[in-house]
């Protein structure tokens, strides 16, 4: 949060109502009765609140209205604040020079239980004051072998904490944090507990409430129809291709980091034991979501899920400027040096604003994305203007917020967007020139989907109840389907591209026929609202669907009507997205407001509708 200079920034004393209203957020002990609050209002939105010659919380909503995150010097002053994670004093080094904490530096005898989103304070052991602020990336009741554990928003020696004129205490150094007193050998030498001497009511889940998650897809390939059995028989084998991303959208062609170890393949970090510590194993499935944050913040999130060992880890994650809406997977992009990648690893993804960040996953802590695809004339205007009005727009950028994004996996270098000003734009990914723009639709777009076999074509939904298939070689539109409401997704079959499938508004779910354009093959009420949809690409006839009544539901489409095979609550609340592993096919991921990535084993539940 505070690794770039602040800049320029007003200060004024606090309101005397403002400094009681404080006062009563943060409890006794912190403010001395002669000490006046200065408030500082930063460029960024965000509030400082300082006092005693050091900014004391931030202040993320701006009114004390949302969380009030306490910075290393309220924690001096009264340490218990925050509960404690205790860390390996050398691992300070990596965390004050701006590295997230990883999972091996937690100290283990001194673990305790942690929930996604709580907000902890990082202390060397040996040294009993906290040297940094951050929040626990995963639930965990006993640590986890490897990932990140914490996303740090603040350290001392960050460029928030030079604004403070305050003496560090002992042991604290510019370049690591020293032991000041000896922990009793009886902990030190305490074995940690491993996760197989849990108690078996210890396997229940921990959820943490977070909003907006919006799940991408899964990379992997496979082209057998039968269901594995337990030992994976029946997978795909050979090279792990990339799948693709939901939101409101989903389908066979494919959005996420690659499968395993070809999906991310060379971590760039200066932290040797951190590029050890995140090493992706070649049977390994990775995906991503896009999370807003309780701090405020948004973020790119990357996991891996373990199937050996059954648990999903955040490997790392990018910081997002605005909330997110969708985001999709590519293998081509533009590197660092500026020069076409075919074999990268990127993200491209849309939020409210404008305008679309494209970001290397292979970089850990990126600090820019490799290339923005619209946006304001000036770029330094992008993050800066409160509002982006339609003449600091490049001519080429959407001029609202882009809700959806597809690639295309045939032409790579491609990228599709819909956005709120109805429009769908192509992109050129390396580039970052506006291709073309269409505009089929009266209303936003809402969702879009490529035809494999057919690369040239561009399947949309938008708003104004429509769904239209545009040839982006002649530009002209190929059919146009009245779906009777507003269409949540929308996919193609990966098996016959003439049937498509859609989720409206109100839960329908409904089957086309792309060559009669009349009504729907037929059309069933799905969920009680919105809902989302993913298609098998390795088992013709396998649908799931999950919506806003906390449900996922399996499907067997290929008769007359769909079979419903299953419906489960799976503890993910309001479902946003879900997607099959395309490598083993009878994964499916989801993720929801509860905010946790859900990784569920359909074989049970489908084996005997498709078993051969």
């Amino acid at each position: 949060m505070w690794k770039k200079p602040i800049g320029k920034y007003q200060t004024q004393p606090l309101k005397n109502k403002d400094a009681k209203a404080l006062k009563k957020v943060i409890g006794d002990g912190l403010i001395d009765a002669k000490e006046d609050v200065t408030l500082w209002k930063l460029d960024t939105r965000l509030h400082v609140y300082a006092w005693g010659n050091a900014p004391m919380y931030v202040d993320t909503s701006g009114k004390l209205q949302g969380q009030l995150i306490p910075t290393v010097y309220a924690l001096w002053r009264k340490p218990d604040i925050l509960p404690p994670l205790y860390v390996n004093a050398e691992v300070s080094p990596y965390i004050l020079n701006g590295a997230d904490l990883m999972w091996p530096g937690v100290f283990d005898p001194a673990f305790t239980p942690v929930i996604k989103g709580q907000l902890v304070a990082i202390t060397a052991v040996g040294n009993p004051m906290p040297f940094a602020v951050g929040t626990i990336t995963v639930d965990a009741k006993m640590k986890p072998a490897k990932g990140k554990a914490v996303d740090i928003l603040h350290y001392y020696g960050d460029f928030l904490s030079k604004e403070a004129k305050v003496a560090a205490p002992e042991g604290f150094g510019s370049e690591r944090i020293t032991k000041v007193v000896e922990l009793p050998a009886e902990v030190v030498d305490t074995p940690p507990r491993s996760a197989k001497e849990v108690d078996s009511e210890d396997d229940e889940e921990l959820y943490h409430e977070v909003e907006n998650i919006l799940l991408a897809d899964v990379i992997d390939n496979c082209s057998d129809d039968e269901i594995p059995d337990e030992e994976g028989e029946g997978e795909g084998e050979g090279k792990a291709e990339e799948e693709e991303e939901e939101d409101s959208d989903y389908g066979p062609t494919l959005d996420v980091p690659v499968q395993g170890a070809e999906g991310i393949h060379e971590i760039e970090s200066d932290d040797e034991s951190e590029i050890e510590d995140l090493q992706i194993k070649s049977d390994d499935l990775v995906f991503m979501c896009t999370h807003q944050r309780q701090t405020g913040n948004s973020a790119l999130e990357i996991y891996v899920y373990d199937d050996e060992q059954d648990n999903i880890y955040l490997h790392h994650d990018i910081t997002l400027p605005a909330i997110p809406l969708s985001v999709a997977w590519s293998s081509h992009g533009r590197g660092k040096d500026g020069a076409a990648m075919e074999d990268g690893s990127f993200a491209a993804v849309t939020t409210f604003l404008p305008f679309i960040e494209v970001w290397d996953l292979n970089i850990l802590d990126a600090p820019d994305p490799t290339v923005t695809l619209g946006g304001c004339k000036r770029a330094s205007d992008n993050y800066r203007a409160k509002t982006l009005t339609p003449s600091m727009l490049m001519k080429s950028s959407h001029k609202d917020a882009v809700l959806t994004a597809k690639w295309n996996t045939e032409v790579q270098k491609v990228l599709a967007s819909g956005s709120a000003d109805c429009t769908v734009k192509l992109w050129d990914l390396v580039t970052g020139d506006n291709l073309h723009t269409f505009k089929q639709h009266e209303a936003p777009v809402q969702c879009l989907h490529w035809f494999k076999q057919q690369p040239q074509s561009l399947l949309s939904g938008g708003f104004d109840q429509c769904a239209k298939v545009v040839d982006c070689r002649t530009q002209k539109t190929q059919c146009s389907i009245s779906l009777g409401g507003a269409p949540e997704a929308i996919v193609v079959s990966p098996f016959e591209e003439n049937r498509i499938w859609i989720t409206l508004e109100d839960g329908s779910l409904q089957q086309y026929d792309l060559r009669s354009t009349g009504a729907p093959m037929w059309s069933i009420k799905a969920h009680e609202s919105e809902a989302t949809i993913a298609v098998n690409p390795g088992i013709n006839g396998l649908v799931a669907t999950a919506g806003a009544d906390r449900h996922v539901k399996l499907w067997d489409v290929r008769g007359d009507a769909p079979a419903n095979l299953a419906s489960r609550d799976l503890g993910q609340g309001r479902v946003f997205s879900l997607q099959f592993s395309a490598d083993k096919p009878t994964y499916l991921l989801g993720s929801g407001d509860e905010g946790k990535p859900l990784v569920y084993c359909v074989t049970d539940d489908v084996s005997s509708a498709f078993k051969a």
